[in-house]
């Protein structure tokens, strides 16, 4: 019988890139333990270096003692050949990865795939609080047992948090997993691990990874620059809270992601209980510039008609505004000082002038008039700003999904668009807009009452078989100041014949709040003659 060490080898489980995983047994204690030989690559000195950082990690995770992580026995080195081993707990059952594929096109029920996330986020949360990183989650390495409980394994390539365990250059980990941090060569910590974590759960809810490529540079491009399409996209049977907590999970910025395991965990304990994800409610939100590290794109100014029933031009925020320049903000803050300073003297003039304009107007009450019951009115009294549309959208236009809100109570004007620019600067609303097409290219456009606020692509791909169909998914993200808003979409495309077709649709929007646009395109005219039409509507 084969032996490493002292370990008697019982079985191959299997193999991986960093080595081979057996079943094996310790006789001093008649114990079944799992032991994994590490593969050794490189010349002399970096196999060298490799096996005392192996070291070192492994005695670092050897530490960890949590029902949600393998726990680490021994580590060793046969003599003949000096490979090193690491000899861990033996776990029945089977790793999520095999467990979810098993389940196919069916997935795995919602309430169990939360309940494995949220075991594997408390367990990260753990070993975070330890000072040690994964770096390498995926669904192979997290084992479910016959009991429901998941545990990560193969924490003998954790990194300490610390500098002198770290090789320069080097990246441990499958690109499909890993962080923007990581393939760019910056900071990892414990966040790079939260994020492997928003891929897999992304995975076990949509059947499809977040970012996928031909290549791992295809791949890795996408993890750091582009944005997944939104789950409830590919799953519609998903409420919309899910978006923004794959929002969070998947953020580029580490700041924007969970800073913690147990927060990520109890968004996802909320969501079992049909509750709101606690900490997107209370978490304080970052500028939208450092939203991704993507440079940003602005959108070009096309000119455009006025819309039925849309309302005065508003100023929309963008998904990616372009920062300020940092030797610029001295220009900056001088301005807005100054603004302040004429802002506060104005008001001060408003106000007195108003009284007087109010006593002068206001007739004087004598014996022989009465006074009237109705207050006198006055010629400077500011008109309201919300009036109603013009024309109603049709209802076949604007959809059902969301009912139509009622009208905010009209202000004085000036002292509602000042109240809505403080909030939309703290807390502005967040508009995903997605669609399922079958166009091989075409342009977006999309506009906010009269701003123009989006300019893209849709693209598709061949299906394959006889029909050679052509089908894409197209997402976009802005974000927009609370009120009410007037959305405008606009199609083109060249493709069969061409395309061109624009729909309206109207909705109040909330400080803090997100709302997700359906674009589709339903089919209409004669029967041996369809066209085809676009319509909107909106995603509860």
């Amino acid at each position: 019988m084969e032996r490493l060490g002292r370990y008697e080898i019982l079985e191959e489980l299997g193999q991986g890139a960093m080595g081979t995983v057996y079943r094996a047994r310790d006789p001093k204690i008649d114990r079944i333990v799992a032991l994994k030989t590490i593969r050794l690559v490189g010349g002399a000195a970096e196999i060298q270096d490799y096996r005392e950082r192996f070291f070192r990690e492994a005695q670092a995770a050897g530490r960890l003692s949590h029902p949600g992580i393998v726990t680490i026995y021994d580590v060793g080195e046969q003599e003949q050949t000096q490979t090193p081993y690491i000899v861990m707990e033996h776990i029945g059952g089977e790793t999520l990865e095999k467990l979810v594929t098993a389940a196919g096109a069916q997935r795995l029920p919602l309430e169990n795939t939360l309940d494995l996330v949220q075991q594997v986020a408390e367990a990260l949360d753990y070993a975070h609080a330890q000072g040690i990183v994964h770096r390498d989650i995926k669904p192979s390495n997290i084992i479910v047992t016959p009991e429901g409980r998941a545990k990560i394994a193969d924490f003998g390539i954790a990194k300490l948090s610390v500098a002198q365990l770290t090789v320069p250059g080097q990246i441990l980990g499958t690109p499909s997993y890993m962080s923007p941090e990581q393939l760019s060569g910056g900071t990892v910590d414990g966040r790079s691990d939260l994020f492997a974590l928003g891929v897999i759960l992304y995975w076990m809810l949509t059947g499809d990874k977040p970012f996928t490529g031909d290549t791992t540079t295809a791949v890795s491009f996408k993890i750091v620059y582009k944005d997944p399409v939104p789950v409830t996209v590919l799953n519609p049977t998903l409420p919309a809270t899910f978006d923004a907590v794959m929002d969070r999970a998947l953020a580029k910025n580490p700041d924007r992601r969970y800073q913690r395991g147990k927060d990520f965990a109890q968004d996802l304990d909320d969501m079992r209980h049909r509750r709101p994800p606690r900490s997107l409610l209370a978490a304080p939100r970052v500028p939208a510039a450092e939203q991704t590290l993507a440079p940003p794109r602005a959108a070009a100014a096309v000119p455009s008609s006025a819309a039925p029933g849309a309302r005065p031009p508003t100023t929309a925020v963008a998904a990616q505004p372009i920062p300020a320049q940092p030797q610029r903000r001295w220009v900056a803050t001088t301005a807005a000082l100054l603004v302040l300073t004429l802002g506060a003297l104005g008001g001060w003039w408003w106000v007195n002038r108003e009284h007087a304009t109010r006593d002068q107007a206001t007739p004087t009450q004598t014996t022989e008039s009465a006074p009237s019951s109705q207050p006198p009115e006055t010629q400077t009294a500011p008109p309201p700003t919300t009036s109603p549309p013009a024309q109603p959208i049709p209802a076949a236009t604007t959809g059902s999904t969301l009912p139509q809100p009622t009208r905010p109570v009209a202000t004085p004007a000036g002292r509602q668009t000042r109240t809505e620019q403080r909030t939309s600067a703290v807390t502005p609303a967040r508009l995903n807009v997605v669609s399922r097409h079958s166009f091989r290219q075409a342009q977006v456009f999309i506009w906010l009452e009269e701003t123009l606020v989006y300019q893209g692509l849709m693209r598709g791909q061949p299906r394959g078989g006889a029909s050679r169909s052509i089908q894409g998914l197209f997402a976009a993200r802005l974000e927009v100041p609370p009120g009410w808003h007037n959305i405008r979409v606009r199609v083109v495309s060249r493709d069969n014949g061409g395309f061109e077709d624009t729909a309206q649709i109207q909705a109040e929007f909330g400080a803090n709040t997100a709302h997700t646009l359906e674009v589709y395109f339903s089919r209409a005219g004669a029967l041996g003659n369809p066209t085809r039409k676009l319509s909107l509507r909106w995603r509860k």
